[in-house]
């Protein structure tokens, strides 16, 4: 009994992190700037066709709304989705299909409190 109690008071924390990675990917496949950057940590890794660097979180939503603008997210399919050892930290790769091209997508998201934030993400 005790343990099915464990198990249910712990359920909606694993649902509500869960719903935090879908909403991220998500975010990606709508070309959602503002969306993702609802989750990004502040400061936040952002790499945009091999232009790599560390921005606030504002100046991150910038970039890849000019980035959407210029490529329309068609879809967005995630091929792999693991988790870091020991580090608290998941990771997804996928790829975007824009109006014009094919980009590789990876980010990795840590927890913070009771959900993932975005940590770092490259568009190649």
């Amino acid at each position: 009994m005790k343990y099915i109690f464990l198990f249910c008071s712990l359920l909606p924390l694993l649902a509500f992190q869960m719903d935090s990675m879908n909403e991220i990917a998500q975010a990606i496949k709508n070309g959602d700037a503002n969306g993702l950057g609802k989750y990004m940590t502040d400061p936040v890794e952002l790499t945009i066709l091999g232009e790599e660097s560390t921005y606030t979180k504002a100046q991150a939503v910038q970039k890849l709304q000019t980035f959407f603008n210029q490529n329309r997210p068609m879809g967005f399919s995630q091929m792999h989705e693991g988790t870091s050892k020991g580090q608290g930290s998941k990771y997804c790769l996928g790829n975007l299909e824009t109006n014009g091209k094919t980009y590789r997508i990876y980010y990795l998201v840590v927890m913070e409190g009771t959900e993932y934030r975005l940590q770092e993400l490259r568009i190649e």
